[in-house]
């Protein structure tokens, strides 16, 4: 039984989001299936660039891929893949920067979140997440001001 925690999304997924001091805050999923924030400076406040986009990936309880940063993520929102590289987030998961160089594929990943019904991401051939999309279309709302060179 503990092995269908990343297999199928839990039936409740939670979204939400917050402002606070020029940042976006989106937060979805869960801890048995696993986490995806993400961090938009709609404005900047002065210690972050006014429109830096950093997501954050805490994997689910049963991953296997271990603490050390396997160098990119697929994120695939129903049978749609984008690849993201990230590095390690101080054993605390992953974390992609955006970089003029995978602004496409961010766009691309963000656009896949706002409409699909179910991301699972893999790293080296192991799966660590499996995060229901609803509410995350909501959820999202004003990101894309993030989603410019």
């Amino acid at each position: 039984m503990a092995g269908l925690a990343l297999v199928a999304p839990a039936a409740a997924q939670d979204w939400g989001s917050d402002y606070n001091q020029g940042i976006i805050g989106v937060l979805g999923g869960t801890e048995a299936g696993g986490t995806i924030s993400l961090n938009c400076a709609d404005n900047g406040n002065g210690v972050v660039v006014k429109g830096d986009l950093s997501i954050f990936l805490n994997p689910g309880v049963d991953s296997e891929i271990g603490d050390a940063s396997p160098g990119e993520l697929t994120f695939s929102v129903d049978g749609k893949d984008v690849v993201l590289p990230v590095s390690a987030d101080q054993g605390d998961g992953f974390v992609y920067e955006k970089t003029a160089a995978t602004l496409d594929h961010a766009t691309q990943l963000l656009d896949l979140l706002e409409t699909g019904k179910t991301l699972v991401v893999t790293g080296e051939g192991k799966q660590l997440a499996s995060i229901g999309l609803e509410g995350a279309g909501a959820a999202l709302d004003g990101v894309e001001v993030c989603l410019v060179p």
